[in-house]
């Protein structure tokens, strides 16, 4: 038989609830999410990374390369909770791609409405395109910070039932139980 893992008290195997303080069973999982859950959550991460990123970079007014994508990397993992490198690399990935194609669809869905062509302004520098060809090694380091500095999810204690005795407590199953332990 089970114990609950907040007040130590004996549960029947097939509980849902603590009989004694209605805590809910947790139930171990072995099955993990499901191809198409997975694809809506970085679909959602990365959208809200970009957006982030967008507003970012929109606030500073200048060419932050890949800046505005590696802290709200970072960020979106924080709140999220994500511990695995895996998981936070993938986040920090979907952030990136989705930066760079919202930014991209703004740049050219502007040119479009305005009706004037798309034209580079700019001839790039050696240094800028160093640091975006380095925005895939951001996006690693982005990772592993925001993995660094999630707060592991806090367990509940373990809490083991008294020795030698019966836990206090309960809930009464039947009248025959009643009736046992109480003599009237």
């Amino acid at each position: 038989m089970p114990y609950c893992r907040d007040c130590g008290t004996k549960m029947p195997d097939d509980a849902l609830f603590c009989p004694n303080c209605g805590r809910p069973v947790e139930e171990k999982t072995s099955a993990s999410l499901s191809l198409k859950e997975i694809t809506v959550r970085y679909i959602i991460i990365g959208l809200i990374g970009g957006f982030l990123s967008i507003t970012i970079s929109s606030l500073l007014n200048t060419n932050l390369y890949f800046i505005p994508a590696f802290l709200s990397s970072i960020l979106i993992i924080y709140m999220y909770r994500i511990r695995d490198f895996k998981d936070s690399l993938l986040a920090a990935f979907s952030i990136y791609l989705f930066y760079d194609g919202i930014l991209g669809g703004f740049i050219l869905g502007y040119s479009f409405i305005s009706n004037v062509p798309y034209e580079m302004v700019w001839l790039p520098k050696l240094w800028e395109v160093i640091l975006y060809a380095s925005s895939p090694i951001s996006a690693f380091v982005a990772a592993y910070i925001g993995v660094k500095i999630t707060p592991e999810k806090k367990k509940a204690p373990v809490v083991l039932p008294p020795k030698g005795g019966k836990p206090q407590g309960g809930v009464i199953y039947s009248y025959d139980q009643l009736s046992s332990e109480v003599k009237i």
